[in-house]
C-alpha cells in the first residue's frame, strides 16, 4: 500500500513501522520478482511524479526466478529508473553485479554499504542523491 508523506510526523511512523517490521529471509533471491512488483505499484500510485525510481537493496545476486537484467529493462523502456544499494557482507563484488544486471534509466547509481551496520547512512545517502538530483560519484561506499 501507498503512504502520503506530507510531515515530519507521517514520516516518523512510517520510519516506526519499517523498523518494526521483521527481515524477510527465505533463502531465496528473486530481484526480477521485486522490479516487476515495483512497477506494478508504480502504476497504481495515489500521486503523480515527475521521476519515477524503483529502489533495490540487498545483500546477494539474484538466485531464484528470472534473470534481473530482463525485468530492468522492460522498466527502463517505461521511462523508470532503477537504483541500488549493495550490502557486500557475503558477496563483495555485488556492486558490479548490481552495476551489470539491475540499474539502468537516466542517471542510475550504485551506493555500497560494506555491512549491514552502514545500511541506514547508505541509505539516507542514496536518498539525498535521489531527491537533490546531485550526479552521484563513480562509487558511492559507506565504510
Amino acid at each position: 500500500d501507498w503512504t502520503v508523506l506530507r510531515d515530519e510526523e507521517g514520516a516518523g511512523a512510517v520510519a516506526a513501522t519499517m523498523l518494526s517490521a521483521p527481515r524477510s529471509f527465505l533463502g531465496r533471491t528473486s530481484i526480477s520478482a521485486a522490479i516487476d512488483f515495483s512497477m506494478a505499484r508504480l502504476g497504481v500510485a495515489p500521486v503523480g511524479s515527475d521521476k519515477r525510481i524503483i529502489d533495490i537493496s540487498g545483500d546477494g545476486m539474484a538466485n531464484f526466478g528470472a534473470p534481473p537484467a530482463a525485468a530492468r529493462d522492460r522498466v527502463v523502456a517505461a521511462g523508470i529508473s532503477i537504483n541500488g544499494l549493495a550490502i557486500l557482507t557475503e558477496e563483495p563484488w555485488l556492486d558490479g553485479y548490481y552495476r551489470s544486471n539491475v540499474i539502468g534509466g537516466e542517471g542510475a547509481f550504485v551506493v555500497v554499504a560494506r555491512s549491514f551496520d552502514n545500511f541506514a547512512d547508505a541509505m539516507l545517502r542514496k536518498l539525498v542523491q535521489e531527491v537533490a538530483g546531485v550526479a552521484p560519484a563513480d562509487h558511492l561506499q559507506m565504510q
